[in-house]
């Protein structure tokens, strides 16, 4: 047997099926077991923030920062850290200075690093949590699935998961007045905007695969309850919705095999999350249809090959969303040998008023002296039948060649739009890119240079960017030295503070009429937005890290100290050249609009012993001239003490705990945040002999490893 429990901040991660797939981050516990045949998992928790994804097109010279905001539309929001997840024209991007984007949890802004270029053309989908300002929310779950393996080619397998989620409309987290709740006793569903109805919502799946020798045959059942105003009775009637799937796959050949599948979702259906990828709707050609509660109906079926060095799947589907119906036709195929590795997706959806057709092509040959050679095409082509289309297409060349100790690397991109109004087909928008890099054991140096060139009066004015990034690590008499730099000359857009009437005594501000001037009161009238303006000035960006890490083993029983710093800052000015790189007077420049600056320490004792101390703290100051009022500052300190251990027997055990405190200065609010995240983490494995232990490194419980 296996058991594992997690207490304090967890990172969720619960799947129960296609219509239960659960990813929050969490604060309370979580175990899992499995003996046998048996799996199963339990999670119960006081969840820290509410799920929204929202979705929006970059803008052309702007990597950013963009905004997030709740799911009302409010800006002013904190995001859970690390409870995000971003795609970029349907792929999924991974967070760091050195990978995609980077993003401000306390100002809910996403950034994306010049390792990602990004442009009018790029559709940006984001699915996060941000910080309840209503109701605490209660979170609990568990699933129970059972498999039996016969003679290795029969399989059943049995699955049930139940999820509850409901805010705690007994201890709001804002007080509320008796004639409050009155109104939200008789109001139904139906809400009023200006108030906040705390809500409850159930989600129960059933799933049971069957495999047989040549045909796997899979079903789920899922059904939901969700109650929009747990403060009233009126209307639950129609709290009832369900969803279900069955699918089927027969091997006909050793290389051939057939597959289909149907699915059904009610309009009352309301899953907890995602439960399809993140372009499904655009594949499709559809989009949301007017007014609530469509049933979703698809049918699918196709062919998958497999031989030697080709793939092959291709399927043909229709689907029905409310009224609007949909025919697709998908195909993919992959080539590869060891030199070469190819791949080609179509993709045809049309309606009544509509289609759209895609494709991809990339090729990728590998060689000794030229390391890769990558060339990329596609073409995304748009008709409608108000005549007015779009045609999309791209050609990509990237090629890196090895030196030795030395790579090179030459990159170049050409996007091009098209727009046809009226039979007459048009140029709309040029974008050409190119760059290149440098790379070696120690670092890397890239640099991008990004022309957009605006041929139609819509789409709006020439830009250039220039992105630059480097990093480095080495290792210099025992200490671990690693480096990040960026820079980019861009835009960035200007925001507005607006106040908004809200109600006597339900805002945070208040007008005075002897200073002339809004000011800060908890009874006040008006809340503080920050809204864009549709105006843009012309920045340079910085971003940098730096850190350093020193093991001292001849401490007795280990110990290490580490320390990092960061910045970002963007200045108006227009050329790179008269840019600095140390943030040293960063906060003193006239030119700057925001810049945030950030450094921390880490000492770690005891580290060869059963038990190990590791104590941290940062400093982080931010500031920003990007409103009319001038300079706003906040101040984030954090405090923490992990304490690990582990003991080594037939029974190993592991466990860590801390405590991190915070405090942050909301602008808007006027006044400090405090926070304070306490979190202990415990695992226990049970292992009958060695042999076991040699064949168990890892259990999957339904997607999730548990080592």
């Amino acid at each position: 047997p296996v058991v594992s429990a997690s207490f304090g901040d967890i990172d969720l991660n619960f799947s129960g099926g296609n219509f239960l797939n659960l990813s929050r981050r969490i604060q309370g516990i979580s175990a899992s077991a499995q003996f046998g045949g048996f799996e199963t998992e339990a999670f119960g928790s006081l969840m820290r923030g509410i799920f929204n994804s929202i979705e929006f097109t970059a803008e052309e010279g702007n990597q950013g920062p963009y905004p997030l905001w709740g799911t009302d539309g409010q800006r002013d929001i904190v995001v859970l850290a690390g409870s995000e997840k971003v795609w970029l024209n349907g792929e999924l991007l991974k967070r760091g200075e050195n990978n995609d984007y980077i993003i401000d949890y306390n100002l809910a802004q996403l950034t994306f690093t010049n390792y990602s270029p990004v442009g009018s053309s790029d559709r940006v989908l984001v699915d996060f949590q941000f910080v309840s300002q209503d109701y605490a929310r209660n979170l609990f779950g568990a699933g129970v699935n059972f498999e039996t393996t016969e003679n290795n080619s029969r399989q059943v397998k049995l699955g049930v998961a139940a999820v509850v989620q409901n805010d705690d409309k007994n201890n709001p987290l804002v007080e509320i007045s008796d004639s409050v709740r009155q109104v939200l006793n008789q109001a139904g569903d139906e809400v009023p905007d200006s108030l906040s109805a705390p809500q409850s919502r159930t989600v129960i799946t059933t799933t049971a695969d069957i495999k047989l020798e040549r045909l796997t045959i899979g079903t789920e059942y899922a059904f939901s309850d969700f109650d929009k105003n747990a403060f009233s009775s009126i209307q639950d009637g129609d709290n009832f919705g369900d969803a279900y799937t069955v699918a089927g796959t027969l091997a006909v050949l050793e290389w051939l095999s057939l597959f289909s599948m149907g699915k059904y979702q009610s309009g009352k259906f309301e899953p907890l999350g995602r439960i399809n990828p993140a372009d499904f709707d655009r594949d499709w050609n559809m989009s949301t249809p007017d007014g609530e509660n469509h049933t979703d109906k698809s049918a699918q079926g196709g062919l998958h090959i497999r031989h030697n060095n080709i793939e092959i799947f291709s399927w043909a589907g229709k689907r029905k969303w409310g009224d609007n119906i949909s025919d697709r036709i998908n195909l993919s195929a992959k080539y590869s040998t060891h030199k070469i590795n190819s791949s080609l997706l179509s993709n045809y959806a049309g309606d009544r008023i509509s289609s759209r057709l895609t494709d991809q092509f990339y090729i990728t040959i590998s060689g000794e002296k030229i390391k890769t050679i990558q060339t990329i095409l596609k073409l995304d082509y748009y008709n409608n039948d108000t005549l007015t289309d779009t045609l999309y297409a791209k050609i990509g060349e990237n090629i890196t060649v090895d030196f030795g100790k030395l790579n090179v690397g030459a990159s170049g991109n050409l996007f091009g739009y098209q727009i046809r109004d009226e039979n007459n087909w048009g140029d709309y928008s040029r974008t050409i890119e190119f760059g290149g890099s440098i790379s070696t054991q120690w670092g890397k140096l890239i640099y991008t240079r990004r022309l957009f060139f605006a041929l139609s009066p819509d789409a709006g004015e020439d830009i250039g960017s220039d992105l630059i990034s480097a990093w480095a690590s080495r290792k210099i008499a025992n200490i671990n030295l690693a480096g990040n730099y960026q820079l980019s000359r861009s835009r960035s857009e200007i925001l507005e503070k607006v106040y908004t009437y809200v109600g006597s005594g339900e805002g945070y501000y208040r007008w005075d009429s002897e200073l002339e001037e809004y000011v800060y009161d908890s009874d006040g009238d008006y809340i503080l937005e920050y809204n864009p303006t549709g105006e843009f000035q012309p920045v340079l960006r910085a971003d940098g890290s730096f850190s350093a890490s020193f093991p001292m083993d001849f401490i007795p029983l280990g110990a290490s100290i580490s320390a990092d710093m960061s910045f970002h800052s963007e200045n108006k000015r227009d050329e790179i050249k008269s840019y600095y790189l140390s943030p040293a007077r960063m906060f003193l420049d006239d030119s700057l609009t925001s810049g945030t600056f950030s450094a921390s320490t880490k000492i770690g004792l005891l580290r060869k012993s059963p038990i190990g101390i590791l104590w941290s703290s940062s400093y982080r100051k931010t500031a920003y001239r990007i409103y009319s009022s001038g300079a706003e500052l906040s101040m984030n300190n954090e405090h923490s003490i992990n304490i690990s251990g582990k003991v080594l027997w037939e029974i190993t055990t592991s466990a860590d705990g801390g405590i991190e405190m915070t405090q942050s200065y909301r602008p808007s609010l006027a006044r400090w945040v405090d926070a304070q995240k306490y979190f202990a983490k415990f695992s226990l494995c049970l292992l009958y002999t060695s042999d076991a232990a040699d064949e168990l490194d890892g259990v999957d419980l339904g997607g999730r490893r548990i080592i």
